[in-house]
């Protein structure tokens, strides 16, 4: 099965974006992160991420990595329901389930196999199926960076009875232990709910939802320690024909905990993408917990919030500049703002 990816899904730009880009050390080290603390391990001993001028840009960089994971996943997920619904699926998944994503294939210990299971033998994708995609010492994106874990999704329900018409609802779960030859080995974990959708074959709406529920997050685990958590989100990707265009819309919220800090990502309208840069937008940043999430350790959100906010600005000049603003509980602007670009901050 030539089951290919592209150059989009990258592996190494999500543990980079979510553990090296983030700056774990810069924000336990900044004023948003306190002094030597470990990373979070439970529901307790949660403190919010407090912004200040010094520790703006590692914030953006934890909430341009939350938010980057669903469209870059979002390729891979597109590429394989289309595999999956484009008839045939006999033809399509032989009987040995070996799959072509491996740009180190022919290496010695790589693996990579997709194996789905047809529930009600119809050879039609239909609710029930289940799909996992499961890869061995795999080069998914030509980075150098490898993973050996799996992918596994649940149809739970499928209506693509008339194309072009398209909705498909999957439960989704990942764990891809992925060595980087920059930051070592950490493992990618992950918990969601999934609905696709299309009334035309053209214009495509992916939600993604975890429930405030043990196992229902994003995580990054580096020696059985969880250095991120992004959970109780939602967050909807729109584009127009192909997700790997660069061109798209994104509405992300949801509650990081990096470090025993906690910060959100607020609601609000679409950020607008191009060239995979945020382009115009705002994305509001609270120091607290929005919702309540125990699933990464704020059931009751936290104690010490002093009200202060950020709000990441794309400046629609083409080339993914943006500008970072400070404001504290009072909704007082705290001066200067920080202007930077999206390729710096993730």
């Amino acid at each position: 099965m030539n089951f290919s990816t592209g150059n989009h899904w990258s592996l190494r730009g999500l543990l980079v974006g979510t553990v090296a880009a983030i700056g774990l050390a810069a924000i336990v080290a900044s004023g948003g992160g306190g002094g030597g603390e470990a990373p979070n391990t439970g529901p307790t001993g949660v403190n919010a991420y407090n912004f200040t001028a010094a520790n703006m840009l590692p914030a953006a960089s934890l909430a341009a990595a939350s938010m980057s994971f669903f469209p870059e996943f979002t390729d891979v997920a597109y590429e394989l329901f289309n595999l999956l619904e484009s008839g045939g699926l006999q033809a399509n998944v032989p009987a040995d389930g070996t799959a072509t994503v491996c740009t180190n294939d022919g290496n010695a210990g790589v693996a990579a196999t997709l194996t789905w299971t047809d529930a009600d033998s119809s050879a039609t994708l239909s609710s029930g199926d289940t799909a996992v995609l499961a890869v061995t010492n795999c080069d998914l994106d030509g980075s150098g960076a490898t993973a050996s874990g799996s992918v596994n999704l649940v149809f739970n329900s499928v209506n693509i009875s008339t194309p072009p018409v398209q909705d498909i609802s999957v439960s989704t779960a990942i764990n891809l232990a992925v060595t980087d030859p920059t930051i070592g080995t950490n493992t990618l974990a992950a918990g969601f709910g999934a609905t696709i959708h299309t009334a035309n074959g053209l214009d495509y709406t992916y939600h993604y939802t975890a429930a405030d529920q043990s196992g229902q997050t994003l995580s990054v685990v580096q020696n059985n320690v969880t250095l991120y958590q992004f959970g109780c989100f939602d967050v909807t990707h729109k584009f127009t024909n192909s997700p790997t265009s660069g061109t798209y819309a994104l509405a992300p919220a949801g509650v990081v905990n990096a470090a025993n800090k906690i910060m959100s990502l607020a609601g609000g309208g679409d950020l607008q993408f191009l060239n995979n840069a945020l382009e115009s937008g705002t994305k509001r940043l609270l120091s607290l917990a929005v919702p309540d999430c125990a699933a990464v350790g704020a059931p009751s959100g936290v104690p010490d919030s002093d009200g202060s906010y950020i709000d990441i600005v794309g400046l629609g000049l083409g080339d993914g500049s943006l500008r970072l603003d400070l404001y504290d509980a009072s909704d007082t602007l705290i001066p200067p703002p920080v202007y930077t670009t999206w390729s710096a901050i993730y």
